[in-house]
């Protein structure tokens, strides 16, 4: 009866460890999916703000370009005045 008793013990303490093994994958397992859920998370913030830093710099650019064409203006309508005033002295 002893030995019966052994070989069961054994076999408990097999399922055990087989139970303690297939816990320990299920943790790994949801561990990997929720590393892998907040990668994404990251992925996606990063991306939100590659677009939001993407948006300033094409306003910064628009706004440079519109300054430039204030500019630009500006210089013309002084060309003009001092053209007009060349033709006045001659």
């Amino acid at each position: 009866m002893s030995s019966y008793n052994s070989n069961g013990g054994n076999g408990a303490n097999d399922n055990n460890l087989a139970d303690i093994l297939q816990l320990i994958g299920q943790w790994f397992n949801v561990t990997g999916d929720t590393l892998g859920f907040i990668g994404q998370a990251m992925a996606f913030e990063q991306a939100k703000k590659d677009t939001i830093q993407a948006q300033k710099e094409k306003q910064q650019q628009e706004l440079q370009q519109q300054q430039m064409q204030q500019q630009l203006e500006q210089m013309q309508q002084q060309i003009k005045i001092l053209q007009e005033q060349i033709k006045k002295q001659v």
